[in-house]
């Protein structure tokens, strides 16, 4: 497929989210594959996409050849208080809303429970926007975060953290 892409003028890439839960034998499949090249071009991209734990495999004594393979990294760092708020604002405005959807004290508390982890981010507020959806508000406020907080049975996760007191 890849050398048939590669006669077409095409470029090929595979994009494998969630990386860091392939096994080794994958993972030393994905290296033999990277060896495929024509005219000393390489034919085929790979992405891996992956939770820290993945930096943590790709450390592995046995997977140093994968590593060495591995031309660019970036790791994904917590957003700080002020990129939480555009993160979401950003994400709104491109699905379509015309006014806000979170009231500012509500972004506020977003930032502080997810500690602006983006998958948090986005969970919390996917859930809060769908409550508030369904109670009729027009805007999610702490009220429908505290109730996306439960329905995620996050509760113990916010206790642990310390990130949850009992005025939100």
């Amino acid at each position: 497929f890849v050398i048939g892409e590669y006669e077409q003028g095409r470029h090929t890439v595979l994009i494998i989210d969630e990386a860091q839960n392939l096994d080794i034998q994958s993972l030393e499949e994905l290296r033999m594959l990277s060896n495929i090249n024509a005219d000393g071009i390489q034919l085929l991209q790979i992405i891996l996409v992956g939770q820290p734990e993945l930096n943590t495999l790709l450390s592995r004594p046995d997977m140093r050849q994968l590593a060495q393979r591995v031309t660019a990294r970036y790791n994904l760092q917590a957003l700080l208080p002020a990129e939480t708020r555009a993160y979401v604002m950003h994400r709104c405005q491109v699905a379509g809303a015309e006014t806000p959807l979170f009231s500012t004290f509500a972004l506020h508390w977003v930032h502080w429970l997810t500690g602006g982890v983006p998958r948090l981010v986005n969970t919390l507020c996917d859930t809060a926007l769908m409550i508030a959806f369904s109670s009729g508000v027009p805007a999610v406020t702490p009220v429908e975060l505290k109730a996306a907080i439960e329905e995620l049975q996050w509760v113990e996760y916010a206790a642990r953290t310390n990130r949850m007191r009992a005025g939100i």
